[in-house]
């Protein structure tokens, strides 16, 4: 691999990429699989963050998940902020766990919900941590009706960030928010590295100076670049960021998390090498924007990976992404 690559502008697009989108049968999968774990149902939550318990609805030929959930709502501007903490029902009394926070995939799209990404959530849950399962507002392709986009998406995502220690206040569940590791898949690998890069925006950029700093991740199948997934033809980006990047050059920028590389955080990438909806040059591109900082990636690159696979707990993609993000528990930061 390349020390450096050139910007993406300046490249031709190594194949063409078809977004983000869940297709339909895929979806009704992930659905029917959902229904063994958190849904995005139940009744909303009061002012202050705390609602319900949510209890877990079973397929009838599904083990019932050994998992709790609890709502949480982290912002009063739309139903959508809100998320899940989801927990193992057997811990030890009084000792404190370490929180991974997750973003779902889905293009950013308003259809795609926190409820798809319950089967992972579940099993890493069911692996000794706590779960926060952040929905947020999305777009719609025609960009109309829709309470996401820019600076809404990532506002959201800031914002359920920032709640961690009003989380961990209200939470049954002692959470150790010393350790924090966020993750995501596909759309949501793009937020959770995002997430990460937080300190390194410019001053004004949304997100930028963060109450709550959480720099161990790992994205997995994620856009890094925003400007190489345009020019790849990702059909969501455009109407995510609200234009193209010629039009709105800096909230490609301020969204790429290969171009706000925060020097202290610790991130580990996922990404299957034919992966024909988000390209692996992704990861490449991020790389060398990382090294050029100063900064190691970890990268993980599988032959056997199609996009929609890591979406799968009991496959092989999967399971290397539960291992890297249970090994991000116990590594220490960059210091």
């Amino acid at each position: 691999m390349a020390n450096s690559l050139p910007h993406p502008q300046n490249r031709q697009p190594v194949s063409h990429i078809r977004g983000l989108a869940i297709s339909g049968a895929f979806a009704a999968a992930v659905m029917a699989l959902s229904l063994s774990g958190v849904g995005c149902s139940g009744t909303p939550a009061p002012e202050g963050g705390t609602g319900q318990p949510t209890s877990a609805p079973v397929m009838p030929t599904k083990p019932s998940p050994q998992v709790n959930a609890q709502k949480f709502v982290y912002g009063h501007q739309h139903p959508r902020q809100h998320g899940y903490l989801v927990t193992p029902k057997k811990l030890s009394p009084a000792k404190k766990i370490p929180l991974v926070v997750f973003f779902h995939g889905g293009g950013w799209q308003e259809k795609s919900t926190a409820r798809s990404a319950a089967p992972v959530v579940n099993d890493l849950a069911q692996h000794g941590v706590a779960v926060w399962n952040v929905e947020y507002r999305g777009v719609t392709l025609n960009a109309k009706d829709a309470p996401g986009g820019w600076p809404m998406t990532y506002n959201d995502v800031a914002a359920a960030i920032d709640f961690i220690p009003q989380l961990a206040h209200e939470s049954r569940i002692p959470l150790d928010i010393s350790n924090v590791v966020v993750a995501g898949y596909s759309a949501g690998g793009n937020l959770s590295t995002w997430a990460c890069s937080r300190p390194a925006l410019p001053a004004k950029a949304p997100g930028a100076a963060p109450k709550f700093r959480v720099d161990k991740c790992v994205g997995i199948a994620g856009v890094y670049d925003m400007h190489l997934a345009f020019r790849q033809h990702d059909k969501f980006v455009r109407t995510l960021l609200g234009g193209t990047p010629r039009q709105v050059p800096q909230r490609y920028f301020e969204a790429s998390p290969a171009d706000n590389v925060n020097d202290k955080a610790r991130i580990v990438v996922l990404h299957g090498k034919n992966d024909k909806t988000v390209n692996a040059d992704e990861v490449k591109y991020f790389m060398a924007r990382a090294r050029a900082h100063g900064l190691s990636i970890e990268t993980v690159l599988l032959d056997d990976a199609e996009h929609y696979s890591w979406s799968k707990p009991e496959g092989p993609q999967w399971k290397a992404a539960r291992k890297a993000i249970l090994q991000q528990i116990h590594t220490e930061t960059n210091p």
